[in-house]
């Protein structure tokens, strides 16, 4: 009975349509009031049992129409202004969720286009293979202020960027896409890592960016070396050939957004199959546990996942992940290992 209302022309005497073009209530106390507008209408109300009907208009905040919204009636009701202004609120009501329901849509989209651009699948450089994940925090729809980057570099050498701006929304995707831009173009001119820190750290402040965590790693083949900073950001985690797994505590500065003043770069052997972990802290930090016993968790998962290949072992932390956590932060996880 309803196929043939699934495509009514904009012009045509369809009773809800008349709400649309005089943008007011309109009610239908009885059959004879919508046969009046539309007999067919009329009578494939009475065959279902209806015998009266309302129909309000549903406008965005600049006016333009965005639907109708109809209330049919078995028994006809008395319509007197406590009834006809219960519709309108409810038609309000509704003509707002639609417009919330249109601007999430296009937040939406913009953080997705926007993830896309931030968050490109990594260079293809020779010997070393690389896992990359990104997983919005459930509360949240798209993307929000972590992100992840890996930047080839000349000698056979790679450069993994993990870091997080705080919230969630456009503003904080806006924030980290710019930090990450200024993370990026130092990082490929060659400057040293912990004078990335500290220019990028005088950028923030000068544009007040607010504050951010990120870490810096660097595969270098040749020397068979990880070196290595911190900037408040959880450590990296290396897994050597033989299976023995540590959080490298070396490198460490201040959070970005505040003076910092460069320190020695951490540095560690990185020989062919040494396997590296970077995330930022929604892949560990739980409710009630101590960060540092979030990240001994990690080390002891890392060991246990063996030989796995990078995307597995993706996989496998993501899985391992606290499901309180999922719900509040975002995570930006790299995977990387030697192999040749």
């Amino acid at each position: 009975m309803l196929r043939p209302y699934r495509e009514t022309a904009l012009d045509g005497d369809f009773p809800a349509l008349r709400a649309v073009r005089e943008r007011r209530l309109v009610t239908f106390p009885t059959l004879d009031d919508i046969a009046e507008a539309d007999l067919h209408v009329a009578e494939d109300l009475a065959r279902m049992g209806l015998r009266a009907a309302a129909c309000a208009p549903l406008a965005g905040s600049d006016g333009a129409p965005a639907g109708v919204f109809m209330v049919l009636w078995r028994t006809p009701p008395q319509f007197d202004d406590e009834l006809r202004s219960r519709i309108t609120t409810v038609a309000d009501l509704c003509a707002q969720s639609i417009e919330r329901s249109r601007l999430f849509d296009a937040e939406h989209r913009v953080r997705r286009d926007l993830q896309r651009t931030v968050l490109p699948e990594p260079p293809d450089v020779p010997g070393i293979t690389v896992a990359t994940r990104y997983e919005p925090a459930a509360r949240s729809v798209g993307m929000g202020g972590d992100w992840y980057d890996a930047i080839a570099l000349a000698g056979d050498r790679l450069c993994l960027v993990v870091g997080d701006v705080s919230g969630h929304g456009v503003e904080a995707v806006a924030t980290m896409t710019q930090i990450r831009t200024v993370v990026h173009t130092l990082v490929a001119g060659g400057m040293s890592l912990p004078d990335v820190l500290v220019r990028t750290s005088e950028t923030m402040r000068r544009d007040e960016l607010g504050y951010a965590t990120v870490l810096l790693a660097v595969v270098d083949q040749r020397a068979g070396s990880l070196d290595y900073v911190t900037a408040g950001h959880p450590p990296p985690v290396v897994r050597e050939p033989g299976g023995a797994v540590r959080a490298l505590t070396g490198g460490r500065h201040s959070l970005l957004g505040i003076d910092l003043t460069a320190r020695p770069a951490g540095y560690v052997p990185f020989p062919v199959g040494a396997t590296l972990v970077v995330y930022t802290d929604g892949l560990v930090e739980r409710r009630d546990t101590a960060i540092a016993t979030s990240i001994d968790d990690l080390v002891v998962h890392v060991r246990a996942v063996g030989d796995l290949e990078p995307d597995a072992i993706a996989e496998s932390l993501l899985a391992h992940r606290p499901v309180v956590s999922s719900s509040e932060d975002d995570v930006a996880l790299v995977v990387a290992r030697r192999t040749a």
